[in-house]
């Protein structure tokens, strides 16, 4: 139920990189692309029909704030999700996961 992280992508393993290309489709929006009410409301939806928590992550872009995060909490818990995960872009040195997009050239 995740979104595609990026159109291109890099993706770090312990003794290397492999990079994926997706072809664009009308139909796909990347996980930036997703604002994180409606990552919310599909977590939400999965909830409802599931005991136990189920996995999402929230993904926010570098300029989130601690607010933003709260905020998410707060609507997450609202929602009757059991638990949420965010992950702000670039909030570590070296992440799994880095867009090789910039700006709008890799949006589909």
């Amino acid at each position: 139920m995740e979104p595609i992280w990026s159109v291109d992508y890099q993706r770090q393993l312990s003794y290397g990189t492999i990079t994926e290309v997706r072809e664009n489709n009308e139909y796909i929006r990347t996980a930036h692309e997703v604002t994180p009410e409606w990552h919310l409301k599909i977590q939400a939806q999965w909830q409802k029909w599931i005991d136990n928590g189920v996995s999402k992550t929230v993904n926010l872009p570098h300029t989130a704030t601690m607010d933003d995060v709260a905020e998410i909490y707060m609507q997450a818990w609202k929602m009757g999700c059991k638990g949420v995960t965010v992950f702000r872009d670039g909030c570590r040195g070296d992440q799994v996961f880095v867009s090789n997009c910039d700006g709008e050239n890799c949006y589909l």
